[in-house]
């Protein structure tokens, strides 16, 4: 299996070093598992990154962001990525938007859909 990353994916990891954010990448991992891990004033949050308007979110990673309790959300760039480490309580995904997610599922049939699609359908 060929390993995929967002185009912005280096830069957006490299920025979030830059500025003091632990980084753990964590792309390789799989099952719906987010793109990176940060870690800022021992806040761990989980970060999905995408890129431009043919980005997909695969099923998995709904699965995976609709059970995970701790702090998750989605960058599409370095400055929302560093907004949502250091400050994971304002930025990240909430409750609702995660069960919002979970009753999404249970009637979506497919095994991806477009990000942005999903933003403005599922998200808001």
């Amino acid at each position: 299996m060929k390993l995929s990353i967002d185009q912005n994916h280096i830069e957006i990891v490299r920025g979030l070093e830059k500025v003091g954010v632990q980084v753990k990448d964590m792309a390789k991992v799989g099952g719906g598992f987010p793109d990176i891990l940060t870690c800022w004033n021992r806040i761990v949050c989980l970060i999905e990154i995408k890129f431009g308007k043919d980005s997909h979110i695969k099923r998995s990673q709904m699965e995976f962001i609709s059970n995970w309790k701790g702090f998750i959300g989605f960058a599409e760039s370095f400055e929302e990525a560093e907004r949502l480490a250091k400050d994971p309580v304002v930025f990240a995904l909430g409750q609702k938007q995660k069960d919002k997610i979970a009753v999404f599922l249970r009637t979506f049939k497919g095994k991806e859909m477009r990000f942005s699609t999903f933003k403005k359908e599922v998200l808001l």
